[in-house]
């Protein structure tokens, strides 16, 4: 099965997202030239007789005509594109709303949504992006989900009601981390623009039925021979503009489904290689090949988002042509060569976690249930936080250096999952409670910024009591020696629960909430590195929500001077974290430049080095070009193992850099090899 590589999918995407405007590109100059055909050759051909010398008569190709109906047409399939992705410009949430999603709401008392929940969870912490909220599709019959978004501060992660009730707890996880692979790969963007593009294409087809349902219904007021000439023109452009606008969908579907088979070939292998557990994806696939409703889709918006989904949602016509997804049958072989080409007849009855929580919750309550599946996790969780000082990094004889830590990025692996779920066993129930409430989730984020001095812990809940909602310094106080008694490794897995609880606070509630963490950290009147990085990572991933900054153009495509004082501050930081002695924090350095060679880089004194700098040369840098991200990361990853070992602090700033340069990477493991 081929390797994933992160940047070049990301690449890929780039390089799909231009031919793809190149190819509706010529689609809307095919259908001006058509546009153009129809409504000259009706105008030339209803002329009237000269009425004297004078009078001017229009040819086939006049340039007059060649330039208003061109203009034209390119205005109305520009707006009606621009129109729709103004639309969704929400990202993913607006998709799954048009799609009749609900938000799936933590505190749900359905248990197959809360499993759900978990898988979501632990696919992220693994992965180390933030969690994704979830929409459930209730009035939908058919197993079936998708991802959607434009970025990953924005994305979600859609299922139907069907999918929920016939999924194991294996194949939910197959399905998300196929779904967490269409965010990893770039492709969400571009279906987004697929939606766009196709719209602005069909106007011209529905401007046409406006036109003809117009001239229908005057038709019949007007009267003598001249006015019914003239209602016979309209109607026979009317009708060329719904052949030429349908002519130019058939042809964006045909494009359409021909990007999105390739891409789901993909989404299966990445599912495989995260979970290390080909039963997920293609056991979802053979119950969907077995059940009744199959992958459909009924709501009236289903055909736009078809190139979404796990499995082909809308019927197509002229299937092997039409088909956003390959064969169910030929998806399976590939992913189980060994299958016997039966489907499994629909379950009735989940034989696995699932359907034992729901035996539990059923006997003993809720609180049974969560008590069983705590303590198989916790064995696993004792055992790996118990080391969680971040361990001697072991280095590759045979590899070249940061080859290991650069693999990570995109592929969480089995080690990783199993840390998310220890992870998730050590937050007591209370904490990941509140972290999913917005505002309990709040408090969260309060606690976490608290100062263990008593004095400045006082002042901060005081600052909270006079310019915070009511109950929330009581709320703070209430989560802060649970918060902090967790072990460190939880610190920003619980920023990455609490951000889905925190993008539904109110406008207002966001401005006072960023207002009152700056009051908190400013307590002391002193900004620590760990403050800084939970300000930076929550902040930055709330921004787009409500500020409507997102991170995800490309302004930089070579190493140029502009960049070097940026890359210069985050060297700098990175080598002096990581080490204590001046020559070590020398030697990391060269090491770390040494792999951007060619640029005049200078290791910057300590006393110089501010955090507002390191937050504007990471909000610079996020703007390079995916291959130099890579470089980047792995100029600061051959910093970190210039010592052969990784600190809390390296780790933590890792995280930062590749959280605001959008690349997911997984949290580095204590023992876990980065060269």
């Amino acid at each position: 099965m081929t390797t994933m590589d992160f940047f070049q999918h990301q690449e890929d995407a780039r390089r799909h997202t231009g031919r793809l405007v190149l190819y509706f590109g010529l689609a809307v100059v095919a259908i001006m030239l058509a546009a153009y055909l129809v409504v000259a050759g009706v105008v030339v051909a209803t002329q009237g007789a000269p009425v004297g010398p004078d009078d001017l008569r229009l040819t086939l190709w006049d340039w007059r005509l060649i330039v208003l109906i061109g203009l034209g047409t390119l205005t109305v399939v520009s707006g009606g594109s621009a129109y729709k992705v103004y639309q969704l410009r929400g990202g993913g949430p607006a998709v799954a709303e048009m799609l009749g999603g609900r938000l799936l709401h933590p505190e749900t008392d359905d248990h197959a949504g809360r499993v759900m929940l978990n898988v979501v969870e632990e696919m992220s912490i693994a992965s180390g992006v933030p969690v994704p909220p979830v929409y459930v599709m209730e009035n939908e019959g058919g197993i079936n989900a998708f991802a959607a978004g434009r970025t990953m501060d924005d994305a979600v992660i859609g299922i139907t009601r069907g999918a929920l009730d016939s999924f194991s707890r294996d194949e939910l996880q197959g399905v998300v981390a196929h779904e967490f692979s269409h965010i990893f790969n770039g492709d969400m963007r571009l279906n987004i623009r697929l939606m766009g593009l196709i719209h602005g294409i069909l106007v011209i087809g529905l401007l046409g039925y406006t036109v003809l349902r117009t001239a229908r219904f005057s038709g019949g007021r007007r009267s003598g021979k001249d006015g019914g000439g003239g209602v016979a023109a309209i109607f026979a452009i009317a009708l060329g503009l719904i052949v030429v606008g349908f002519t130019g969908v058939f042809f964006g579907n045909l494009i359409k489904a021909a990007v999105s088979r390739q891409r789901e070939y993909l989404a299966d292998a990445s599912a495989v290689q995260f979970t290390r557990n080909p039963e997920g994806v293609a056991g979802a696939l053979k119950t969907i090949g077995g059940h009744s409703f199959g992958s459909s889709i009924e709501h009236k918006n289903a055909s736009e988002a078809s190139h979404m989904y796990f499995a082909n949602g809308v019927k197509p016509w002229l299937r092997s042509a039409f088909a956003t997804h390959p064969p169910l049958a030929e998806r399976i072989q590939r992913i189980d060569p060994g299958w016997d080409g039966t489907f499994p007849e629909p379950k009735e009855a989940l034989k696995d976690l699932t359907a034992l929580g729901r035996q539990l919750d059923e006997v003993a309550g809720e609180q049974a249930a969560r008590t069983h599946r705590r303590k198989v996790q916790s064995q696993r969780a004792a055992a790996h936080l118990a080391t969680a000082g971040f361990a001697t990094v072991a280095a590759a004889a045979d590899a070249p250096v940061t080859e290991a830590a650069l693999s990570m990025v995109g592929r969480p692996s089995e080690a990783h999952f199993d840390h998310a779920a220890a992870i998730l066993a050590q937050i007591p129930d209370a904490v990941r409670t509140a972290a999913h409430e917005p505002f309990s989730a709040r408090a969260v984020i309060h606690a976490l910024l608290l100062n263990f001095d008593a004095g400045h812990r006082e002042l901060q809940l005081t600052r909270l009591r006079e310019h915070g909602d009511a109950g929330l310094a009581e709320e703070t106080a209430r989560l802060a020696p649970l918060i902090d008694a967790l072990p460190s490794a939880c610190r920003l897995p619980l920023i990455d629960l609490a951000l889905p609880a925190l993008r539904e606070l109110t406008q207002p509630q966001y401005r006072a909430f960023v207002t009152n963490v700056a009051a908190l950290v400013a307590a002391d009147e002193h900004l620590s590195f760990s403050e800084w990085v939970l300000q930076r990572l929550f902040l930055a991933h709330l921004a787009p929500t409500f500020e409507g900054s997102r991170r995800d153009r490309t302004l930089y495509y070579r190493w140029s001077a502009p960049l070097v004082p940026h890359i210069e501050v985050l060297l700098s930081t990175l080598a002096r974290v990581g080490q204590a002695r001046e020559e070590d924090v020398e030697q990391a350095f060269d090491l770390a430049t040494g792999n951007l060679a060619g640029l005049p880089l200078h290791l910057r004194d300590a006393g110089t080095m501010r955090y507002s700098e390191l937050d504007f040369a990471l909000d610079t840098l996020a703007e390079v070009s995916p291959p130099m991200k890579k470089q980047l990361l792995a100029s600061c990853s051959l910093s970190i193992a210039a010592d052969q070992q990784v600190t809390e602090q390296e780790a933590e700033l890792f995280r930062a850099v590749s959280d605001s340069l959008g690349v997911p990477v997984p949290p580095l493991l204590p023992g876990q090899p980065l060269a």
